[in-house]
């Protein structure tokens, strides 16, 4: 069945060919696309992704700089072995979930997209239940809130904004305890604030008693995606926060705050980021994009003081108290945009032995960020963690290390690669962190 959508563009045939009987093959093909091949073999495709990207690296270097050296293979820096996951099944501590009409003519699927709605014709929701990257207690929670949408709630998926709907996502975190923290999201089309409450009361009394869930949230968004500041997360019960272990850290996670998608491997990630860094309790570490100061936490007893730098107030907010938590006194954290945070710190930090961490999202960051690094005489290193480095962050590599030129905006002294360390994060897909270490040229 098609999905009821306006566009201004013609859409494209879905690339998928989906029926009732091949939908869970289709979609274990779309989202753990390497989900036959043995582990080890995983790892050596993700090193040779990662080879390529570093070898292009290499080459638009040195059409940038003709002053950088590769080496004999054409990379401009070491590359490390890909360190991988300690777990490589049901390590997904997050999943969201879409609730969209299935091949199966059910318009109210709890699951992932088959082809995707803005680009193609006969988008389909396909059910999670052979998803094996996901926790097991996830797929179970999110057939459970189909069931709901099935027998009790009165309201329709939202494939349009603009032509009614209301049904959009399911979110659930989970820990290693087995406390889950589900987030039900729609969108309130005209519904009144009675209409609301009322079908918030329905969900309530519906999950109220699982066990499982140690918090309940709703959201009734406008858009696809708001902040708890911009739309807030409405609390039905249970906890605010759900509890995390990390090392020997413990850390609590807003609703709408962000943490590591694998929790054992983000370990093994920020051992090799606190490696890289090589400070020393003299070194003033500042963390850009700290999220909920996990890094941050971890990395303070080693060095002299952490500074993190976050746009979202609710992260700052949790890594203020994700420190107390923990005891550790020696960071600090600032909330709002990085690019007009960090300029404030330059005269302060100016004498001081300051190294760089920065794990932006997939936009990268931004290119006044990169300018002001440049000029902030006292950063010698930089440690570039990325989770989409073909993407965006490749910009912000070759700005780092491009020669100055003002007619390009390119200011201050440029930076050079010195090594790559790739992460697997992601087993079953294509999907890799890569940790590049710059220092100044």
């Amino acid at each position: 069945m098609a999905s009821v959508r306006h566009s201004m563009r013609e859409l494209m045939a879905n690339p998928y060919h989906i029926t009732v009987e091949n939908r869970f093959e289709v979609l274990n093909k779309i989202l753990m696309p390497l989900h036959l091949i043995p582990y080890d073999k995983q790892l050596s495709i993700k090193y040779r992704n990662n080879f390529q990207l570093l070898h292009q690296f290499g080459q638009r270097l040195r059409a940038v700089n003709s002053a950088v050296v590769v080496n004999n293979k054409g990379l401009p820096c070491p590359l490390e072995l890909v360190k991988g996951s300690p777990l490589t099944q049901r390590y997904r501590n997050k999943d969201e979930f879409s609730v969209w009409p299935g091949v199966d003519g059910f318009r109210k699927t709890v699951g992932f997209f088959v082809g995707q709605p803005s680009v193609h014709k006969d988008v389909y929701c396909v059910e999670p239940y052979h998803m094996t990257i996901s926790r097991e207690s996830h797929l179970s929670i999110a057939q459970k809130f189909q069931n709901y949408l099935k027998d009790i709630s009165q309201y329709d998926s939202c494939q349009n904004y603009g032509e009614g709907g209301h049904w959009r996502r399911l979110h659930i975190r989970s820990n290693t305890e087995g406390h889950h923290m589900v987030t039900a999201i729609m969108h309130p089309q005209d519904l009144t604030q009675q209409e609301l409450d009322k079908e918030m009361s329905r969900l309530k009394e519906y999950f109220d008693g699982d066990e499982r869930i140690s918090s309940l949230y709703f959201q009734a968004s406008r858009h696809t995606r708001l902040s708890d500041e911009k739309c807030p997360f409405v609390h039905l019960f249970g906890d605010r926060t759900i509890t995390e272990t990390l090392f020997d850290k413990t850390f609590e996670i807003s609703v709408d705050s962000f943490f590591q998608i694998n929790t054992s491997a983000a370990e093994v990630l920020y051992r090799n980021v606190i490696s890289e860094l090589n400070a020393t309790r003299k070194t003033t570490v500042l963390d850009i994009c700290c999220g909920t100061g996990t890094l941050a936490t971890v990395l303070a007893p080693y060095v002299c003081r952490v500074i993190g730098i976050d746009s979202s107030k609710s992260a700052i907010s949790d890594a203020c108290n994700n420190a107390a938590l923990n005891g550790v006194k020696n960071v600090s954290f600032i909330a709002g945009p990085v690019e007009q945070q960090l300029p404030k710190l330059m005269d302060d930090l100016y004498s001081q032995d300051i190294v760089v961490v920065a794990n932006p999202t997939r936009a990268g960051l931004h290119p006044s960020v990169i300018n002001i690094l440049r000029q902030f005489k006292s950063v010698r290193k930089i440690v570039f963690v990325s989770c989409k480095p073909e993407g965006y962050a490749f910009k912000n590599f070759i700005h780092l290390c491009s020669p100055s030129d003002r007619r390009n905006r390119q200011w201050g002294s440029p930076f050079v690669p010195i090594n790559a360390v790739p992460v697997d994060l992601f087993p079953q897909t294509n999907h890799c962190e890569l940790i590049i270490t710059f220092e100044r040229f």
